[in-house]
């Protein structure tokens, strides 16, 4: 039994989960559908992430003892190896990105795991930290001039890293799917939800109102996150495609950090009694226009139902 363990940043792909958790080590362990795999058996090993058999983390205690670890399946490589502090991995397809604290500040650092090369992607004189990436693109935050900005590198290519929120100050809570990034800035009165294209080269606000916008996930075709409505915290929806948002959650209770995949989205919420996890799904085809509602509307529905513990 492991009632005992503390389990975190649980990331799901396929039928395939990767999480850490422990007592005194804290290890990464892999589900593949059927069965549970240690990955790693002893240290300080957090922050997983996976992309098809391709596992990586970070080990160590804070710094300066944090290495990048890279399994492929078969085994495990310590990409880092160094006596610099290296943090909060992410990996999809031949990159794994890092921050790596070089030049007296946090700096982004990307291996190619087919050509084993290293490159440093930023040399600034501010801190850059958590990035994301999907396919090759790039995205994290930097602390410019004490502003957290969203910037975004193409890698593999000659071209500058880019600021894409000239909008909005504060950034934070960001993520890329699919050629779109979605992150939570603050307009000067309230934080709102805004969406860079990567094929346009145009950044814009989702959510332009009174009312705190926050937390956004986004599958490459919708975004989820949640807002304010004057009450309590509701999860909303946005169709990229069609541009429209709609409100998924209407209830007297705050509904928190949603996950949206395929079609899918996912959220905790509070029942009355205790937290729950809830879903959302799409039951038949959405003609066009897209819209999702949470009642009957011509050929729409959406079923929400309770994950029971």
């Amino acid at each position: 039994m492991w009632f005992w363990f503390s389990y975190y940043n649980i990331k799901k792909q396929g039928n395939q989960v990767v999480w850490y958790g422990g007592v005194e080590d804290e290890n990464v362990y892999l589900f593949d559908g059927s069965s549970t795999t240690a990955i790693t058996t002893s240290g300080v090993n957090r922050i997983p992430q996976i992309d098809g058999s391709n596992i990586i983390w970070q080990y160590g205690t804070p710094a300066p003892n944090q290495e990048i670890f890279w399994y492929d399946g078969s085994g495990t490589t310590n990409i880092t190896s160094d006596s610099i502090p290296d943090r909060r991995p992410d990996i999809s397809g031949d990159y794994i990105v890092w921050d790596s604290y070089r030049n007296d500040n946090w700096q982004i650092m990307a291996y190619n795991v087919s050509t084993d090369n290293f490159t440093q992607i930023t040399t600034s004189d501010w801190s850059n930290n958590r990035p994301k990436i999907d396919g090759t693109d790039l995205i994290w935050y930097g602390d410019a001039g004490g502003d957290w900005n969203i910037y975004y590198k193409k890698l593999g290519s000659s071209d500058p890293i880019q600021n894409i929120s000239p909008l909005s100050t504060q950034n934070r809570y960001f993520e890329i799917c699919d050629g779109y990034a979605v992150w939570t800035g603050w307009d000067g009165t309230d934080f709102e939800i805004y969406i860079y294209s990567v094929a346009d080269d145009i950044t814009q606000v989702i959510t332009d109102n009174a009312a705190e916008d926050t937390y956004p996930q986004t599958d490459g075709k919708t975004i989820v996150w949640y807002g304010w409505d004057g009450t309590d915290f509701e999860i909303y929806i946005y169709d990229i495609l069609e541009q429209t948002i709609e409100q998924i959650t209407d209830n007297d209770y705050d509904d928190l950090h949603p996950y949206v995949s395929d079609g899918t989205v996912a959220w905790y919420g509070w029942d009355g009694t205790d937290y729950e996890i809830f879903t959302a799904q799409e039951t038949v085809p959405i003609p066009e226009p897209a819209s999702l509602l949470l009642m009957f509307s011509g050929l729409i529905s959406i079923a929400i139902k309770r994950i029971l513990r």
